[in-house]
């Protein structure tokens, strides 16, 4: 039997060749034990641990693990070294945690002779910078007293064009901090 990227390979009839068999691991949250595949991307694992066990969207997943450097201690494991140790995991420790709040200022340009208006938006790491958007064209279309809104068309934080995909934690953009909307207004 052969590993490859957290799958083991077992030979098949003569002639069908190796089978792809995923890699089993147990996982734990509280009392509960539960015998799953392990993926070797650890975000798709949180996501495994949200849908076994049903956590709610509320709570941030935390894995952690037993590895041979760490002798019979476990620890969380850092994303980016996550497939590099995958393939030594036998089990693995969900725990969770409240939500981390972001709370963000965002500068919100108006049509000239209008002041710039901020707006305090309240996200999470995982909240998206469309997300983040939507939020800010909300909270303008419930103030009255500024004109109509044009839709927020770019985000910038630190001067760099944000994505509309990307997440907060994906720019570190941590509780705080300043993001800046350009609208359909600045482009014209």
């Amino acid at each position: 039997m052969s590993t490859n990227r957290g799958r083991q390979s077992l030979s098949g009839p003569l002639d069908s060749g190796p089978i792809d068999q995923p890699r089993l691991v147990v996982m734990h949250l509280g009392d509960r034990k539960l015998l799953t595949t392990l993926s070797p991307q650890l975000q798709d694992v949180k996501n495994d641990a949200i849908r076994l066990f049903y956590i709610p969207n509320d709570l941030d997943v935390r894995i952690s693990a037993k590895h041979p450097l760490l002798g019979d201690e476990k620890a969380e494991i850092d994303p980016v070294v996550w497939p590099l140790v995958v393939n030594q995991i036998s089990a693995i420790w969900v725990s969770t945690c409240q939500m981390p709040v972001v709370r963000l200022k965002v500068d919100y340009p108006l049509p000239v002779g209008w002041p710039k208006r901020q707006y305090i938006i309240t996200a999470t790491p995982y909240s998206t910078i469309l997300k983040i958007k939507e939020k800010v064209l909300d909270a303008h279309m419930k103030s009255a007293k500024y004109p109509a809104p044009y839709s927020p068309a770019q985000a910038l934080f630190e001067e760099s064009l944000l994505s509309d995909r990307k997440t907060l934690q994906y720019y570190n953009i941590r509780d705080g901090c300043e993001i800046q909307m350009t609208t359909e207004l600045d482009a014209k």
